[in-house]
């Protein structure tokens, strides 16, 4: 789809009788714009400042104004922890990392010498191990190795040689005996901070260099995504008619087109791995809860991911939400702003995205699944204790329809999470 103008586009899906999304009560989505002198509003429409941007929450510090690298603090630069000096030869210590300051040959010990690699430190000839002489029975002759010296012909029988790796000066190979790092030449000054240990990334402000403290940005309404939503301030609530609304974007998500986290079912944390052995409710040939013993089929809000990271508003979809939003909406296949995925359109002419998310196993690497499916957790369980409800659906290419319904999924799978809300 070609990148147009967000207003352009809107007015074309009006003209075509697409309706524009609700986002309900928009106290409950989202605070009221912050005007500033640098970004005055337009009194026309108080998201939007005269020169036509709209306000986005700031991705970098999540719209807190504080700097994410020291949390508002100013202090303690995060590659030197505060102290000034860092170096990633040294570690910071400024000295040398092969000899560790002491400038010698570590293989000799500053010695230049070692053990004869040919008599091992014995001196006696190899050959004859020291006799001059190799017997043959009753018979002998003399060594031609040692010219019957019986001493080893390498090092004339001091049992030594030159250290093969100083080259017999004792010195440190890497430092040349000065025990200095060198690389900072034994000055570690943090090249972040400067080696004054404050925050480089905010200047001591403790502001988030991004958004300057204010917690949102000014942005051109370029993302074709943006039609699906009334301003840039996600997630909202859209009716899909029905009881709930459903959020405009997946949980850990900045706008409808991204993907977002892959949470395990049951589990509110993202993790490296997605396999039985991590999953957190996990014990041999059972579930420590969630299970046949406790009889818990529905995820408590603890452990639902939408809730814990939401707030209590919002809550994973049931099985049959799932169920309704496949019965009485229509989905088609719609490539967005680069993402593969599928536009549900309600009869109320409201839409939702919902991008191709794949899962995620055991590499923590959905992007091989993510071209053609999407695969999202509900609330619910199974009857067979290792399996949660999800919604799956396939898009096809060719004829842009989708095939979608209802099924189960192992527990530890890493799936995306679109959230719902019955609070507004």
């Amino acid at each position: 789809m070609k990148r147009l103008n967000r207003l352009a586009l809107l007015a074309a899906l009006t003209t075509v009788g697409i309706g524009l999304v609700s986002c309900g009560d928009d106290e409950k989505v989202a605070p009221s714009p912050i005007e500033t002198p640098d970004n005055p509003s337009n009194p026309d429409n108080p998201d939007t400042p005269s020169n036509g941007k709209v306000k986005v929450r700031c991705a970098d510090c999540s719209g807190r104004g504080t700097c994410p690298t020291c949390q508002g603090t100013g202090q303690d630069c995060q590659q030197c922890n505060g102290t000034g000096q860092w170096c990633g030869a040294c570690k910071g210590n400024g000295r040398c990392d092969l000899c560790r300051g002491s400038g010698q040959c570590f293989i000799c010990n500053g010695s230049g010498t070692g053990n004869c690699y040919s008599c091992s430190g014995g001196g006696r000839c190899g050959v004859c191990h020291g006799v001059g002489k190799i017997y043959y029975g009753t018979t002998s002759v003399t060594c031609t190795t040692c010219g019957g010296t019986g001493t080893c012909s390498t090092c004339y029988g001091t049992g030594k040689r030159k250290c093969a790796t100083c080259y017999g000066t004792g010195r440190c190979e890497v430092c040349n005996g000065k025990g200095i790092c060198t690389v900072c030449h034994g000055n570690p000054v943090c090249s972040k901070c400067g080696g004054d240990g404050h925050c480089a990334d905010c200047n001591r402000s403790g502001k988030c260099a991004t958004c300057q403290g204010a917690g949102y940005t000014w942005e051109d309404p370029t993302d074709e995504s943006d039609a699906f939503c009334p301003d840039s301030r996600h997630p909202h609530m859209i009716d899909m008619g029905g009881s709930i609304k459903w959020a405009c974007c997946n949980v850990g998500a900045k706008k409808p087109v991204e993907y977002g986290n892959y949470y395990a079912w049951g589990e509110t944390q993202t993790k490296q791995s997605y396999t039985w052995d991590t999953y957190k409710w996990n014990a041999p040939d059972d579930m420590t809860k969630y299970n046949k013993q406790d009889l818990l089929t529905k995820l408590e809000p603890t452990d639902d991911a939408a809730t814990a990271l939401w707030g209590s508003q919002w809550r994973m979809p049931k099985d049959d939400e799932y169920s309704a939003l496949i019965g009485n909406c229509t989905w088609e296949h719609l490539y967005l702003a680069g993402t593969e995925g599928c536009k549900v359109t309600a009869p109320n002419g409201n839409r939702i995205y919902l991008p191709c998310t794949g899962w995620a196993a055991d590499d923590n690497d959905p992007y091989n699944t993510v071209y053609a499916f999407g695969v999202y957790w509900a609330s619910e369980r199974l009857s067979d204790q290792f399996y949660g409800y999800a919604c799956f659906f396939q898009c096809d290419f060719t004829d842009h329809t989708v095939e979608k319904n209802t099924q189960g999924r192992i527990r530890s799978l890493g799936l995306a999470i679109r959230a719902v809300s019955d609070k507004w």
